[in-house]
């Protein structure tokens, strides 16, 4: 499966006390977690000493089970740190950023942008959070109670990667990290949640969009758990191989690719290529071109005062009408409506 388990030696942290949220976590990076209600739901907002980080995280608790933490943020380099009040299993999908984290014990993982997780982060124990400095941090994190967990997937928690499997199960209490790539739906559930609107149905759309990610994110696991049955584990080479074609439509995906180039370049043919691709990454080579230029778009769309026909020509579009259907299909919204929300 391309769920890939990261372990470590930690860095050794000092255990601070802190107090629980109603969301069933604590910032130590954080001044402290200011309690409010917003349209009847439980939330709080973590904000940061100035020499920490800029920023927020919100969370809200839209289940007894279910907390849903947003984070939007820029680290200025230090250490920070966080503990649950409770076991928790933490599913997180970062749009932008990533970092390294340490845990007390032999226990670590990475994320990196465009990256998705599932993590077992036991009660009490303290998580190092550590950014690259200036680097923006947006990201999506739920927060599930374990036995909510077992109960809302049922029998397909069975067929969950073995970690999780086993712990849903009530046989395995040990931290774990399992990371893999995400899909399309997967993608735009979460950017909806970091763009929810801040209207009086604020509570409604967080909720609502809290469980449809919730329910991309098993879909997605799901689908990958099904596809390494079908497919045998990838040798080196061939991993190589598809590596070095991703790596391609990030650096030139303003370009006109065919898959005959790509092929080429990966010294199989066009049919071997599209099937091992999707082996590696679960997209077709095409989908995976599709996703690299709408990140890239998404990101000027936010950051530049670009006019629209310009990013489409940035991303590879040479006409902006195709690149506006593409964008809606993508994240829901035309560019333009996209901009100014």
């Amino acid at each position: 499966m391309t769920l890939n388990s990261q372990m470590a030696a930690p860095t050794q942290v000092k255990p601070t006390q802190v107090k629980p949220t109603q969301a069933n976590l604590a910032s130590l990076g954080a001044r402290e977690l200011h309690p409010a209600m917003a349209g009847g739901m439980a939330m709080a907002r973590a904000e940061f000493d100035p020499g920490v980080a800029a920023g927020t995280i919100d969370i809200y608790d839209i289940h007894p089970g279910v907390s849903v933490a947003v984070s939007d943020f820029v680290s200025h380099g230090p250490e920070m740190k966080t503990v649950v009040d409770k076991d928790v299993v933490k599913l997180n999908f970062q749009m932008a950023g990533g970092g390294a984290f340490t845990l007390e014990g032999d226990r670590a993982f990475s994320v990196a942008s465009s990256s998705a997780c599932i993590v077992h982060q036991i009660a009490g124990m303290t998580k190092t959070e550590l950014y690259a400095a200036e680097a923006p941090q947006r990201a999506v994190t739920l927060f599930c109670d374990i036995t909510y967990l077992s109960e809302a997937l049922g029998d397909a928690g069975a067929g969950m990667p073995s970690p999780l499997a086993q712990l849903l199960a009530g046989r395995n209490s040990d931290f774990f990290a399992l990371g893999f790539a995400p899909d399309w739906e997967l993608m735009r559930a979460a950017d909806a949640l970091l763009r929810a609107a801040n209207s009086r149905l604020r509570w409604l759309e967080i909720q609502a969009r809290g469980f449809d990610l919730l329910l991309q994110f098993f879909r997605r696991v799901e689908d990958l758990e099904r596809r390494s049955a079908d497919h045998p584990t990838l040798s080196a080479a061939d991993r190589n191989r598809v590596d070095l074609v991703r790596q391609t439509l990030e650096a030139r995906f303003d370009e006109p690719l065919t898959m005959t180039q790509l092929a080429r370049q990966a010294g199989v043919n066009e049919s071997k290529l599209s099937e091992l691709f999707k082996a590696r990454f679960g997209l077709t080579v095409f989908e995976c071109l599709r996703k690299v230029r709408m990140e890239r778009a998404q990101r000027l769309l936010q950051d530049t005062d670009l006019p629209v026909t310009q990013i489409a020509l940035e991303v590879g579009y040479e006409h902006p009408a195709n690149f506006a259907t593409a964008f809606k299909r993508s994240f829901g919204a035309t560019p333009r409506a996209f901009r100014s929300a």
